[in-house]
């Protein structure tokens, strides 16, 4: 069930946490609303923004409306009007991208100052409400004096965790739900792979003598595309492909020369995420709009695997991949 706070309320919690706190609370609450805004305006087109996507990312995928801003002025003032008059404590700051040109608004007044659906504009408030919940989940078992419990205070040091939960640890934050749920699978995934290993290993040992191959040390960036190629699909909710299943999905979704040739420029122009390449394919070279259950495009495996084989032949680095999109440099 979800907790919502009074103004007033919110504000007393806020002057308890300290400017660390307070900042990053503050600037996700503004980046939560700038993605909600970005994300619904591309569903409405069919598309749909990578997690994280940078300013630069939304940019290239929009083509009208972007939130620029998000200012909350802590006290209604003349000083920072509507359009129409009217004086704003929180203000949004919108931006054309085609025209340049700059709004600025209360929230009541997205439709009439922008010119979007009022369907859009309620799906806009619908998740702009979410962040808002969210931040009232934290400030609230902050004032119920919250603290870590066991799964947390026992996370193994080598375990990989989301960004987004390694700072709230860091700040001392509480977690949402949804982060303890995510955490607690990532958990227990790491701990049936340990198990696995280790049985593997013992396994291992029983049957076959120890063996030293001199060039063990040397790194081999072909096994790592073949361990990365694994992880591409588990984000299925029911199930994942079965290996008959993605080499159909390699055939049916081979990449053109147009499609290689706009993905080296999408790199060229910084674009780092083979989500976001997957969908800038599909807006601008009309790449098949098929998708997972996950709204993953189908053709997310054929564009992984020839970025992966520009990591083969050294001309693009892995940085970092998840069961949600991989990031090369």
């Amino acid at each position: 069930m979800s907790v919502t706070l009074s103004v007033s309320e919110r504000e007393e919690i806020m002057k308890l946490l300290n400017d660390e706190q307070k900042s990053y609370l503050n600037e996700r609450l503004k980046r939560g609303r700038k993605t909600v805004f970005a994300n619904t305006l591309a569903m409405d087109k069919g598309l749909y923004l990578p997690d994280g996507a940078s300013d630069e990312e939304i940019e290239l995928l929009l083509d009208e409306w972007i939130l620029e801003d998000y200012i909350d002025h802590e006290v209604v003032s003349a000083d920072h009007p509507c359009e129409c008059g009217r004086p704003l404590r929180y203000e949004y700051i919108v931006r054309h991208l085609q025209t340049n040109e700059r709004r600025s608004f209360g929230v009541n007044h997205f439709e009439e100052h922008t010119g979007l659906s009022p369907d859009i504009v309620k799906a806009i408030m619908k998740g702009f409400q979410k962040i808002d919940y969210e931040l009232d989940e934290v400030l609230s078992k902050l004032k119920n004096n919250w603290t870590r419990d066991d799964t947390i205070q026992d996370l193994p040091h080598e375990l990989e965790m989301p960004h987004d939960i390694l700072q709230h640890l860091h700040l001392k934050l509480p977690l949402l739900e949804r982060q303890k749920e995510r955490l607690n699978k990532i958990l227990s995934d790491y701990q049936d792979n340990t198990f696995y290993n280790d049985n593997f290993k013992h396994e291992e040992n029983q049957t076959q003598p120890t063996q030293v191959n001199e060039f063990d040390h040397i790194h081999n960036p072909a096994s790592d595309y073949t361990q990365a190629k694994l992880s591409l699909f588990d984000d299925q909710p029911v199930q994942n492909p079965s290996d008959e299943e993605i080499i159909l999905d390699a055939a049916a979704y081979i990449l053109s020369n147009e499609y290689k040739d706009a993905i080296l420029s999408y790199l060229d122009e910084g674009v780092e995420s083979a989500r976001l390449i997957c969908e800038l394919l599909i807006k601008n070279q009309n790449a098949p709009r098929e998708r997972y259950i996950s709204n993953k495009p189908r053709i997310y495996y054929s564009v992984c695997l020839f970025l992966d084989n520009l990591i083969i032949s050294e001309q693009l680095e892995l940085h970092s991949h998840d069961t949600i999109d991989r990031i090369y440099k």
